[in-house]
């Protein structure tokens, strides 16, 4: 959530001359100098407000929404089935300024354990459509660095398992990308045949999140996050 003088909003902070990235109490982000940031921290909304636009091939109603301050699917209740949906979000309020940076995100909620299942988070995003990235993946407990080359994903490194509550970073300099959970390294892409675009074009923040419904049975969600950060 953004931090206010009065109404001013805060832009930045510093420790003397040193410049302070980001607030936390306890994993709890507050605020952040990141580029681009949702923290979900408002009434809920179906298909997350205007600074999203949703990708083409998502459609109302299974659209991404807010839900108790945390961000998943939407599967909409009374329905006697679904099949898998996939809503993909791009964030068009602002994008990065640099090529080096990271994406973090929260889990919110661990999600249900169906291989079919998954959230992702993406950096490094084409600025126009949702065809090339690279970024977080949760799926069944399973945390993964996943590519996405022309609209196809690829899961590229294992980094273990998550859960609910974990803070997950991906960061990257030039084509090194390292994960973390909780600050602790889990896993690692060297991009040594340079498979990730970057550079202009390739410098927006994006958001996928899943649902199902079996036949006269429950909703099933993918993993819900507090906040997706990009900086």
């Amino acid at each position: 959530m953004p931090l206010y003088a009065g109404s001013r909003p805060i832009t930045a902070v510093y420790a003397g001359s040193r410049p302070i990235t980001a607030i936390y109490q306890g994993s709890r982000l507050l605020w952040t100098a990141a580029d681009m940031a949702d923290y979900f921290d408002r009434d809920d909304v179906i298909g997350l407000g205007p600074d999203w636009s949703a990708a083409t091939g998502t459609a109302d109603p299974y659209l991404a929404a807010v839900v108790n301050g945390y961000v998943r699917m939407n599967i909409p209740n009374g329905l006697i089935s679904q099949s898998l949906k996939v809503a993909r979000h791009r964030y068009i309020k602002s994008i990065r300024v640099q090529d080096d940076g990271y994406i973090e995100t929260r889990v919110a909620t661990k999600g249900d354990n169906d291989g079919s299942l998954y959230t992702q988070v993406f950096d490094q995003l084409s600025d126009t459509a949702f065809t090339d990235g690279v970024g977080i993946e949760l799926r069944a407990s399973g945390l993964y660095i996943t590519r996405r080359s022309a609209g196809v994903d690829t899961r590229v490194t294992n980094c273990g398992a998550y859960l609910e509550g974990d803070v997950i970073r991906l960061a990257h300099i030039g084509r090194n990308y390292t994960m973390t959970r909780n600050g602790a390294f889990v896993g690692e892409f060297d991009d040594a045949g340079a498979t990730v675009q970057q550079g202009l074009g390739y410098q927006s923040m994006g958001l996928a999140v899943s649902g199902i419904k079996g036949f006269l049975g429950p909703r099933h969600f993918s993993a819900g996050l507090d906040y997706i950060v990009c900086g």
